[in-house]
């Protein structure tokens, strides 16, 4: 491992351009809140949450008021996991965020001490940062069990007509990372959360549809499955089900 610099974001900005490094990125979100979009996906941020943005990765940095993320450049290290980006959550003892900022002071306040010892300093922070991320994701990964996953399934049925429900916030109230719930998520059950979701409301609006038939409106049946459009309800529906709801109707009746 060969840690390249230890900075902070300029606290006069809110966001930061596309960016795309060379290197290994670490970023800690030391703000209550902040997003990052990295490939186009937007993720949303909480204190404590760390960035490990691959090389080669388009992503930009946004926070709600001014930006005081740590960041650390690293080159030369084994990926934790896959060769993906990931979102680690940070230890009670908020143990990460020290070592950020022990880096950050060495690296910006190194008066009399040579290159070659600041160096080993500065790798030996990295190398203590990377062996505790690498250990909190195998944790995050173990801790998704069976029974909790059947919870939140459960917690999905429940809230099918539930509009205002979002998955993401639900994953966090759970107390797990987002990104790693969501792989969990389908490599256990062979879909996307939001796929699992979707079916579970055309399997109601075809409930309702077969209870209900013509006197109730497309668009009373997309609002009573959760969904807020119309036109997005029309295209999951006809996703799931090769025909639409008007048509699935004509289809019953005969």
């Amino acid at each position: 491992m060969n840690v390249l610099s230890f900075y902070k974001t300029s606290d006069e900005l809110n966001h930061t351009e596309n960016k795309i490094e060379n290197f290994w990125k670490f970023i800690y979100q030391s703000e209550e809140k902040g997003e990052i979009l990295v490939d186009g996906v937007l993720y949303t941020l909480s204190e404590g949450d760390v960035c490990i943005v691959p090389p080669n990765t388009t992503y930009a940095k946004r926070g709600t008021d001014a930006l005081n993320d740590f960041n650390i450049l690293i080159k030369d290290i084994t990926p934790i996991g896959s060769l993906q980006f990931k979102i680690i959550k940070d230890d009670q003892n908020y143990s990460l965020k020290k070592l950020f900022e022990l880096g950050y002071v060495f690296y910006t306040e190194n008066k009399g001490i040579d290159s070659d010892h600041l160096l080993s300093i500065l790798n030996s922070i990295g190398e203590t940062i990377y062996s505790i991320l690498a250990g909190l994701y195998s944790a995050s990964l173990s801790n998704i069990n069976q029974q909790s996953l059947e919870g939140f399934l459960d917690k999905m049925q429940a809230n099918v007509s539930n509009y205002s429900f979002n998955i993401s916030d639900e994953i966090e109230k759970y107390g797990y990372n987002v990104v790693y719930f969501r792989r969990i998520f389908k490599k256990r059950l062979n879909t996307t959360p939001t796929a699992y979701m979707n079916k579970l409301r055309i399997e109601q609006a075809i409930r309702i549809l077969d209870q209900y038939g013509y006197s109730k409106s497309v668009r009373e049946i997309a609002y009573n499955c959760g969904f807020t459009d119309v036109n997005y309800f029309n295209r999951v529906f006809k996703k799931i089900t090769h025909t639409s709801p008007t048509q699935y109707l004509i289809n019953y009746k005969k």
